[in-house]
């Protein structure tokens, strides 16, 4: 005999109530008495004793589904030590999360006030931070309490309070006293929408094909997937006329250029090896260095070296002793050039405004060869989703 399953209109079925009724003022019961932090006196013995830190959501928002699953496996793992006789230090807390709340507090006050932080001025701005991190921590400690964790709420830290920040201070100091840091001048990313070093974390790279227009803050756009060739003059060259072309996707960059690399067995260029280049906007002379870096097979196999905003630029120079003076940091915080780039016409420009502006000047000039379309990856802050560069800081 065949089985029929029966079907029902789905008006039909019960519908499933959440929460289930009553459930809020069970749970709300429950949470009183967990509030009291019954955990056992701590052990005299080390070897009883069982620590762990809850590794501290950002203050940037509220917890997800994927924090209440890691909350669940880490509460499994304090019980279990409870219910073995060991005195559990389960320690929860929050993270300060820096940039990231920043954003989150910029994007709130532009969208709620139509204000920038500088408008704001930076006291007032610093408190409204202070209160996006109360509110939205105290939540976080709601959520987990309602969760039902097995936290030493007695023990509860924030990464920028004043103990924790102290720690900070405190091993900071001990490392410089046994000379385990020291400052001194790094490349690193800089973001000059939020005018500050971001980590290669918050740098992602987006996949360009092409010439691409990209909007820029200020409500422009500036045009990246293009490698421009533009040519070096030899100095004091026998004959007259004798030229290196080079190839760049930021051809603005070439007013920091240093030197020029070429690779040690490219026979095209081994006569150059040693001698000096001629800028042809600041008439600086640049030495030509040999370098098992360069790829002789990429663009003209001849390299433009800018030590100050590229990371193998940077590497070449150290490597080849091309003195610190010439490493021009031609940028401002903002991304406008400054003084240093040489040309007066061209500081205080956007660096993306520079670009043409720069092209322009090498036409003049006689040493502009072509541009041609380029595939390449372009970084952006994750931040404020936008262009970061490599500087000098």
């Amino acid at each position: 005999m065949a089985m029929r399953i029966s079907t029902m209109d789905q008006h039909d079925q019960p519908r499933a109530r959440f929460p289930a009724p009553g459930a809020l003022a069970i749970e709300a019961k429950w949470q009183q008495i967990w509030a009291q932090d019954p955990t056992p006196p701590r052990s005299s013995t080390d070897n009883d004793d069982f620590v762990m830190v809850f590794p501290p959501p950002n203050v940037t928002g509220r917890l997800h589904c994927g924090h209440a699953l890691t909350t669940a496996i880490q509460d499994a793992i304090a019980r279990y030590h409870h219910m073995h006789g060991k005195s559990v230090r389960w320690i929860p807390g929050t993270d300060h999360a820096g940039i990231a709340t920043q954003t989150v507090v910029e994007k709130q006050l532009a969208k709620t006030e139509g204000k920038t932080r500088h408008e704001l001025g930076r006291d007032a701005f610093l408190s409204r931070v202070w209160s996006w991190k109360d509110a939205h921590g105290d939540h976080i400690h709601h959520q987990l309490r309602a969760l039902g964790a097995s936290f030493s709420w007695s023990d509860a830290y924030f990464t920028l309070d004043t103990p924790r920040s102290r720690i900070v201070t405190d091993a900071f100091l001990e490392l410089s006293r046994r000379g385990l840091i020291y400052r001194a001048t790094r490349l690193v990313h800089w973001c000059p929408a939020l005018e500050t070093a971001i980590s290669d974390m918050e740098v992602e790279y987006l996949t360009i094909d092409g010439p691409t227009a990209v909007p820029t803050p200020s409500g422009h756009s500036a045009q990246v997937g293009e490698m421009h060739y533009f040519r070096y003059p030899v100095a004091d060259g026998a004959n007259g006329g004798e030229f290196v072309t080079v190839a760049t996707t930021r051809v603005e960059t070439m007013l920091g250029d240093a030197a020029v690399a070429v690779h040690p067995t490219d026979a095209r260029y081994a006569h150059l090896v040693g001698r000096d280049l001629v800028h042809p906007l600041s008439g600086r002379r640049i030495p030509v260095v040999a370098d098992d870096h360069v790829d002789p097979e990429f663009g003209t196999g001849a390299v433009k070296i800018t030590p100050a905003h590229d990371a193998n630029d940077y590497e070449i120079a150290k490597r080849h002793a091309i003195a610190e003076t010439t490493w021009i940091d031609l940028f401002d915080g903002k991304g406008r050039l400054t003084p240093a780039c040489g040309v007066p016409d061209l500081v205080g420009i956007d660096r993306f405004a520079a670009r043409s502006r720069v092209v322009e000047l090498l036409t003049t000039a006689g040493v502009y060869d072509r541009v041609e379309p380029h595939a390449m990856r372009l970084a952006v802050c994750s931040r404020k989703c936008w262009l970061s560069s490599m500087r000098a800081n």
